[in-house]
């Protein structure tokens, strides 16, 4: 009885892992229902004419005391956006650097081509809801990695 409980496991582990490896591959739709890593980052990538216009939609309320239009365009997650990071163009290496190893910045910036700005949102950021990601408007859901960063921020809090 016990190997087939533990072959069972096994399957479901095995499961995990693909799953995992495939949202991470596809980075089309990613959800935090049930435990989360809190050292994975999720990423988007999109085109923005400015960086101000990044900003706005990543960090300005549309009206007062209200929510920004990331959040509105994706209402399965309730973003603290305090937490998140938002690049373009030349200062997208150099943020990614603080976050990632060389193979993983490699992975991304081959993923956000053509786009030329990545919106950086860890785990923690959704504040222990459930949140679920997909493609907006504006950006594209690339995926996620995990941040040893993070990890170095969890561990000396």
């Amino acid at each position: 009885m016990i190997d087939v409980v533990g072959f069972f496991a096994a399957l479901l582990f095995r499961r995990d892992i693909r799953r995992s490896w495939k949202e991470r591959q596809m980075g089309s739709v990613s959800s935090g229902y049930g435990p989360t890593d809190p050292n994975r980052v999720h990423l988007f990538a999109g085109h923005f004419v400015s960086e101000a216009e990044m900003f706005a939609y990543c960090f300005t309320p549309i009206t007062p005391n209200g929510p920004e239009q990331l959040n509105l365009d994706l209402p399965e997650a309730s973003i603290d956006t305090g937490m998140i990071d938002a690049v373009q163009s030349d200062q997208v290496l150099e943020r990614l650097s603080e976050y990632f190893g060389r193979k993983e910045r490699r992975r991304i910036m081959g993923k956000m081509m053509p786009e030329e700005a990545v919106i950086l949102i860890p785990t923690s950021a959704f504040q222990g809801l459930d949140f679920r990601l997909h493609d907006t408007k504006k950006l594209r859901h690339i995926g996620y990695e995990v941040s040893l960063a993070m990890a170095t921020t969890v561990m000396t809090s």
